[in-house]
């Protein structure tokens, strides 16, 4: 159940995280 909350979470903050990883390709699992 924690993989869905953290996938709701990811969705969420996808525009952020995506800025993050395009100036900082670092990708953690």
């Amino acid at each position: 159940k924690h993989h869905e909350i953290y996938l709701s979470d990811f969705t969420r903050t996808a525009p952020e995280k995506l800025k993050t990883v395009l100036r900082h390709p670092i990708v953690r699992p």
